[in-house]
């Protein structure tokens, strides 16, 4: 739309104007624009006069119609700047039916988030052309262009009754396949039986002092997932792809990792390896193992893994490895950055595997939530937290019941916001860097 040879932005005169009559002619309709908009929702000035006149009689607690907004606007002198009387009385003459008021309110929101928009991203090409700006920071805006579009459509609403056919179907599907879980398996029986799978939205976090195993226990929930057919994305900090797709391989092929430093490895080894290598190639894993990168550069890298490849599953390796702005202190960083990834789920509809590291307190015994190395506001935004503690690596020989504490791992599940909360043992298999249930591992000794 041009007029004179301008570009005017988007707009819709006619559903303002209709917006504005449907509020001061019912309450039910008032109640509904005061919800869904704000005077900057409005193109035409005048119309942001009106709404805000209409705000402004309704917190004052008198009715809201043509008298008492024509009157406000007279008080602040703004009558005769929006067309005087008749143009207010104007506003309530051809409205089929204030019924319709959701339908107008979404065309005027959706008008005033396509200018927005507009305006941003004019903003980020004249920073960019600028030259001055870095790429992180142009990154940054871009993230909180995406972010304000996405915080502003979510603020519509529905009746609760509206999701009432999805919760039924979730309910009756329990009943007809007990003993299942609604979640996608983590391949481990003791953490779907107390997680029930991993479900949309969760942000999990996996935490654990170093080299206890949480990339190692991620990277197996990975890779299961992956093996059911569920594409699965690895944004790694820490590993390259060669180093998660050697570890994946040795484990896959029951070959010792060690193997690999000394190369003395036995024919019937190799040909495990080749083998097993096939099936790694057939997983739908992608793997984004730049190293250098900003909080806001990862969220960027997950939008793009989930409308790129359609992942279900996202793993992140590790927080503290994420750089901030640096213009806060650590713990409000990671809190920004964990409320961002949760957000990320429920926009995404996927859950989100977090790696953290604990805090050197929790060295030798077993981590609490407030061990979650600049937690700040981590334990708040997550919704699962699993704890890995193995005694062994903190020099603890006997356990507190008298067995050896070899190869043990106690999974925490320390915070689980829609389940129970617990813990169970397992056996970290060193050679092959993998996690076992303690049963099957001992099935698989005696066979």
């Amino acid at each position: 739309m041009t007029e004179h040879g301008l570009r005017i932005p988007p707009h819709n005169e006619e559903a303002e104007q209709s917006v504005l009559g449907s509020m001061l002619l019912d309450n039910a309709a008032l109640s509904v624009g005061l919800a869904s908009l704000t005077s900057d929702s409005f193109y035409k000035p005048a119309h942001q006069k009106v709404f805000s006149a209409i705000c402004s009689v309704n917190d004052s607690g008198d009715p809201v119609d043509q008298i008492s907004v024509v009157e406000m606007l007279s008080r602040d002198n703004e009558l005769v700047t929006v067309g005087g009387a008749l143009f207010v009385t104007e506003l309530t003459e051809g409205i089929p039916s204030t019924a319709n008021i959701k339908h107008y309110c979404k065309i005027v929101s959706d008008k005033h988030l396509l200018r927005t928009a507009i305006i941003e991203s004019s903003d980020i090409t004249g920073t960019a052309y600028d030259g001055a700006a870095s790429p992180a920071m142009i990154l940054d805006k871009v993230n909180n262009l995406s972010s304000t579009l996405l915080n502003e459509k979510s603020s519509e609403y529905s009746e609760l009754s509206a999701a009432g056919e999805d919760a039924r179907s979730v309910v009756t599907d329990r009943f007809d396949n007990p003993g299942s879980f609604p979640g996608m398996s983590t391949g481990i029986p003791e953490l779907d039986h107390m997680l029930g799978g991993l479900k949309e939205p969760d942000l999990i976090v996996i935490a654990a002092r170093p080299s206890v195993g949480k990339t190692a226990k991620a990277l197996q929930i990975g890779k299961h997932v992956a093996s059911n057919g569920n594409p699965v994305g690895i944004i790694s900090l820490e590993m390259s792809a060669k180093q998660i797709y050697l570890r994946n391989l040795f484990s896959e092929a029951n070959v010792p990792a060690e193997l690999l430093n000394s190369g003395e490895m036995m024919k019937f080894q190799l040909d495990r390896l080749m083998k097993a290598s096939q099936v790694i190639d057939d997983l739908p894993i992608y793997v984004d193992d730049n190293t250098d990168a900003t909080a806001n550069q990862i969220i960027a890298k997950a939008h793009h893994l989930i409308s790129s490849k359609k992942i279900k599953l996202l793993i992140i390796d590790y927080l503290q490895l994420m750089d901030g702005d640096g213009k806060e202190n650590r713990n409000l960083e990671l809190g920004k950055i964990t409320r961002k990834l949760k957000q990320l789920c429920k926009k995404a509809k996927i859950p989100i595997i977090l790696l953290s590291q604990l805090t050197k307190d929790a060295h030798g015994r077993r981590p609490v939530l407030k061990d979650l190395r600049d937690s700040g506001a981590i334990e708040q935004d997550i919704d699962i937290s699993i704890f890995i503690h193995r005694p062994e690596t903190a020099g603890i020989d006997v356990l507190p019941d008298g067995t050896s504490s070899k190869g043990v791992a106690e999974i925490i599940i320390a915070k689980n916001r829609n389940g129970k909360i617990g813990d169970f043992r397992m056996n970290f298999v060193g050679e092959f860097v993998r996690f076992e249930s303690i049963i099957q591992y001992e099935i698989k000794d005696i066979v």
